[in-house]
């Protein structure tokens, strides 16, 4: 009896601390309104890049607390909203951005080469900054769509590679 106790006591730990791997404080299920996988609706079309149709959002607010961005898109990919990327100049937003992604989020998945990421069940949230161009990007993006919209690209660049061997 005594080794059954033990065994699930172990098991429960171990889903436990699978789940926090998975898992970050306050993640979000979308931005300012928007739920991940909603529609566009009156959004302003600007454009495509890979398969996932871009829009902005009239009158946004171009900050999040005092960073400052230049230009924020909505990311859609089979017309449900599945990412957010804010953009910004210098050191100051991404010191700013920093500080209100770590406040917010709580301990990162990864930290380095540029960037940090911060990887749920829910989301992702990833902040990137380029020093030698003083610039970088703050992305929110719903995990399942992201993952599902990747694994549909990498079968059409291998179907489209397929010839070329």
């Amino acid at each position: 009896m005594t080794r059954k106790i033990t065994i699930v006591a172990v098991l429960v730990v171990m889903l436990v601390f699978w789940g926090m791997a998975f898992a970050f404080q306050n993640e979000p299920e979308g931005f300012r309104g928007l739920k991940w996988g909603d529609p566009p609706g009156n959004m302003i079309p600007c454009g495509s890049n890979q398969g996932m149709e871009l829009f902005e959002l009239s009158g946004d607010k171009m900050y999040l607390g005092d960073a400052q961005f230049y230009r924020i898109r909505y990311a859609f990919w089979n017309q449900k909203f599945m990412a957010v990327s804010m953009f910004f100049e210098n050191e100051k937003n991404y010191d700013l951005l920093k500080a209100l992604c770590e406040s917010r989020f709580g301990e990162k998945s990864f930290d380095g080469f540029g960037q940090m990421l911060w990887r749920g069940s829910v989301s992702l949230v990833v902040l990137k900054y380029d020093i030698a161009e003083s610039s970088g990007m703050l992305i929110m993006a719903d995990r399942l769509l992201f993952e599902e919209y990747t694994a549909e690209r990498e079968k059409m660049q291998a179907e489209k590679a397929k010839g070329d061997w």
